[in-house]
């Protein structure tokens, strides 16, 4: 079980037992979020948690029209891999 939450600067992954598990922050800067901090715990690598956390905060800057500066290594790569992500939000 695994519960993402969104929060201020960020979503983050909690574990059934209520443990933070992994997170994807940003900070606002000129009227756009950066995305400047995505990480899961070591234990919980492998399960997607990284894309689930990022989906998280994309679908909340897509509410509020946000666009989106990829500075974390991790929201860089996704964006490259998905072309449509990068032409939405940036």
């Amino acid at each position: 079980f695994m519960e993402i939450r969104f929060e201020e600067n960020g979503a983050k992954a909690y574990n059934d037992e209520g443990k933070e598990v992994g997170l994807c922050e940003y900070y606002e800067k000129d009227g756009k979020w950066v995305l400047n901090h995505t990480v899961v715990d070591p234990s919980m690598k492998g399960q997607g948690i990284a894309g689930k956390l990022l989906d998280c905060v994309l679908e909340h800057a897509r509410e509020k029209k946000v666009k989106i500066v990829p500075e974390c290594s991790y929201v860089a790569h996704a964006f490259e891999k998905n072309p449509a992500l990068k032409e939405e939000f940036e």
